[in-house]
């Protein structure tokens, strides 16, 4: 998906997911940005979001313990939920 559809320059796009998610769990504000606006016109639906969530806390799993853990892995459902929620709302038949 990301790297076919949306073509992303992975050198460049993770270190500001380093950035989001650094502003998320450790309250920095290197983060400038709005990431729902970039995924709207990605072909995704709920089986996306699924699959996301598994690989995200698995590799939280795999790599870190404890309570800034379970918050990443609490967020990242969070934000899934909501990015779900919004895009659903695009194309209501998109997500069943």
């Amino acid at each position: 998906m990301f790297n076919g559809f949306a073509g992303v320059d992975w050198s460049r796009h993770l270190p500001i997911m380093y950035d989001f998610w650094s502003g998320i769990l450790l309250g920095t504000s290197r983060y400038r940005g709005r990431p729902f606006p970039k995924h709207m016109p990605l072909p995704i639906d709920v089986t996306h979001f699924q699959r996301w969530l598994a690989l995200f806390n698995a590799t939280v799993d795999e790599l870190f313990a404890g309570p800034k853990a379970n918050e990443a892995k609490m967020r990242a459902l969070n934000i899934a939920s909501v990015f779900e929620f919004r895009l659903r709302k695009r194309d209501p038949l998109s997500l069943l």
